[in-house]
């Protein structure tokens, strides 16, 4: 009973946060194996090249007592996003909901993905959470590069399904791990 005071009520949603973005060099896959190899952990967790954040999520997973931690990155919207997600989970949700939609609906896949990328650039240096989800969900290979003026430019990658969004379950579930974060 201690345990689930000190993670507080939303315990069972952190035991299921995974990564919601692809990130080049992610962890995913190598924890998969060898997620033993890690060190016992204990104390605060500092993390300062977050992208994906599969280790991260991994530890908030298995770990029986909560901890602090640290998360950062030099990607200004990647840490805007996750501080979204932490603070406001439910208009990042509904804008996912909405481009998902969108991007279902949308004949030339291609075409809308080109839009909503210019309207991101052209957003600048503003964030948009959901925008920058599905670009990054739908990007090539999960790559996120920008310009020397600050702008992403990674073309379309053709994903293989219309469903190209985080769950509303996924989102809750990140939401809920990244709250001592």
């Amino acid at each position: 009973m201690i345990v689930q005071t000190l993670w507080g009520p939303d315990r069972s949603a952190s035991l299921q946060a995974r990564p919601f973005l692809r990130w080049a060099g992610g962890k995913q896959r190598w924890l998969t194996g060898n997620s033993g190899l890690l060190p016992q952990f204990k104390g605060q967790y500092f993390e300062p090249f977050l992208g994906g954040g599969s280790v991260f999520f991994h530890l908030v997973r298995n770990e029986v007592r909560p901890f602090q931690a640290w998360l950062g990155d030099q990607n200004l919207q990647l840490v805007r996003a996750y501080n979204e997600i932490r603070n406001s989970v439910d208009e990042v949700i509904d804008g996912v909901q909405v481009i998902q939609a969108a991007y279902k609906e949308a004949r030339d896949k291609r075409r809308f993905y080109d839009e909503v990328r210019e309207s991101f650039n052209d957003g600048l240096p503003k964030s948009n959470t959901p925008k920058f989800i599905f670009l990054n969900s739908t990007c090539w290979n999960g790559l996120w590069r920008t310009n020397a003026s600050g702008r992403f430019n990674v073309p379309f990658g053709a994903p293989r399904s219309d469903d190209v969004m985080p769950t509303e379950l996924a989102l809750r579930s990140a939401s809920a791990a990244l709250q001592h974060a």
